[in-house]
C-alpha cells in the first residue's frame, strides 16, 4: 500500500488493495494532535503495520474491529473529537467485511 500520493486523511484498505478515502484531513477537520497510534496506547488496540514522517498504517483484527464503535460512543466525552470521529468512521467502514485484519492509514 503506497499512501505517498494520497492526501492527508484516514483511508481504509478495501477488500482489491485499493486505498479508499473514509475521513477528511485529520489535521484540518478536526482538532487535537493524535493519531490512529492512539488505539493502542488508549485501547489496546490493534498494531503499527507501518509507520514515516508522512504515514502510517494501523492493522486491526476482526475482534478488534468490532469493538471500535462501542468503545467510541461509551469514551466519547474522555478523548479528543477527532479521534472519536475517526474511531466511528474505521467502524462503519469495516461493518460486515469478513476480512481477518483490514488496514487504514492516516496520512499526514
Amino acid at each position: 500500500m503506497d499512501a505517498s500520493d494520497l492526501d492527508p486523511g484516514i483511508y481504509g484498505a478495501a477488500p482489491d488493495g485499493n486505498l479508499e478515502r473514509i475521513a477528511e484531513d485529520a489535521s484540518a477537520a478536526w482538532d487535537g494532535d493524535w493519531t490512529l497510534a492512539d488505539l493502542i496506547e488508549l485501547f489496546g488496540l490493534g498494531r503499527i503495520a507501518a509507520e514515516d514522517d508522512d504515514s502510517l498504517t494501523l492493522l486491526l483484527a476482526q475482534n478488534e474491529l468490532r469493538q471500535l464503535g462501542p468503545l467510541a460512543h461509551a469514551q466519547s466525552f474522555d478523548h479528543e473529537e477527532g479521534l472519536i470521529a475517526a474511531m466511528l468512521a474505521m467502524a462503519s467502514f469495516a461493518q460486515g467485511r469478513p476480512d481477518a485484519e483490514i488496514a487504514f492509514v492516516q496520512r499526514f
